[in-house]
This record gives structure tokens, sequence and C-alpha cells, in this order.
């Protein structure tokens, strides 16, 4: 017969949410280093107008996300690997 479109679209939404859920939570330590980070520096914006530090902070910001990276993909890694199977029922 036909398939179930409520099912289906019941699925669909659930997975949707476990997805961006798990990707949310793999992605919170960037955003609130970003955050952090971009406060401090418009801090010390106010605090020396006539210095471009945006531009002096940006490979500062960069090298900051990819000791993050270096720091925490196993775990990340680990913890992807673990959700997957459960979100996608294998």
């Amino acid at each position: 017969g036909m398939p179930d479109s409520q099912k289906m679209l019941i699925t669909l939404t659930d997975t949707l949410t476990q997805t961006f859920l798990l990707m949310l939570r793999l992605a919170s330590p960037f955003l609130i280093f970003g955050l952090m980070f971009n406060v401090a520096v418009g801090l010390v914006n106010k605090l020396a107008p006539q210095v471009p530090v945006f531009y002096i902070s940006t490979p500062y910001l960069l090298l900051g996300g990819l000791l993050l990276v270096y720091f925490t993909i196993a775990a990340m890694v680990m913890q992807f690997g673990q959700y997957f199977p459960m979100i996608f029922n294998f």
C-alpha cells in the first residue's frame, strides 16, 4: 500500500531535531570561544580606538579555533560516533 506520510513526517522531524541538537552540541565550544574572543576584542577596541584591533586579532582568532579543534577533535568524533546510530536507527 501507500506509505504513511504522517509517520514519515514525524520520523523526519525527529531525525532533524536530533541532528540539529548534536551539531549544536559539537559546535558549542567554537561558538562560545568566538563570542568571548570578539567581546574581548571589542573591549580592547573601545580602550584603544586608534589601533585596528579587529585586523590584528584575526590571526589569533584562527589560531585559537585551530587549537580548539586540535584539543577537542577526539571527543567530538567519539560523541558523533556515539549519537549517529541512535539518530539514524542503525
